[in-house]
């Protein structure tokens, strides 16, 4: 069975299911998969997939409850994982899987933080957007990455100056491609550290773009 077809067919049925009509239970058969059985009860979708020899290879159930969506992904061995999505009032969005014990596998939000970097923001820059995400790995640590997108009316080099002072050991790489300049400080250690890319792009915007890596 094709494990990738399974979640995205998934997925697509949880969508289906929640913009269009609420079916008590609808059973689907898939070429080369088995059976896609959907039952809706008010506001939880469960989606059982079973494959051709009667196992269970999937079992999905939403929960809807204002702005929290929660999505159980359970194996034919009765363990899952738990999916859960938020969104605030601010239009910003999180998700975070947990494993079987409970324990966080992964998070991620579009949720601006300077704090997630090792450089501040440019003085006065407006903040476009950006995401924050994290890892769990082996012997219990954490792998982390944040991103932040901003733009500044200020010229190239007054940005590059702010962020050399703040980088004064970065490697830095200076180029102009058909009239447009970047610029890229990269930290020594940029595992453990902010990269800064600065664009020079129409209008006398100067776009910045921070990725923080670290544990």
């Amino acid at each position: 069975m094709n494990k990738t077809f399974v979640v995205a067919f998934s997925a697509w049925m949880l969508v289906a299911t929640a913009c269009g009509p609420k079916p008590e239970t609808t059973t689907t058969a898939v070429p080369g998969v088995g059976t896609v059985t959907t039952t809706q009860d008010q506001d939880q979708t469960r989606i059982t997939v079973e494959g051709a020899d009667g196992q269970a290879a999937l079992v999905t159930t939403q929960d809807q409850q204002q702005d929290q969506t929660r999505v159980t992904v359970e194996g034919p061995d009765g363990q899952a994982a738990l999916v859960t999505t938020e969104k605030d009032g601010h239009s910003q969005g999180s998700m975070t899987v947990r494993g079987p014990e409970g324990d966080k596998a992964y998070s991620a939000s579009n949720k601006v933080d300077e704090a997630a970097f090792s450089v501040p923001f440019y003085p006065g820059a407006k903040v476009e957007g950006g995401s924050q995400h994290e890892m769990a790995g082996p012997e219990g640590k954490t792998s982390k990455m944040a991103t932040a997108e901003l733009s500044t009316t200020d010229p190239v080099d007054q940005v590059v100056d702010f962020y050399v002072a703040k980088l004064p050991s970065a490697n830095k790489m200076d180029s102009t491609v058909e009239g447009q300049r970047t610029v890229v400080l990269v930290p020594e250690n940029p595992e453990q550290g902010t990269s800064v890319t600065i664009d020079q792009e129409e209008g006398g915007v100067t776009r910045i773009v921070l990725v923080g890596q670290g544990g």
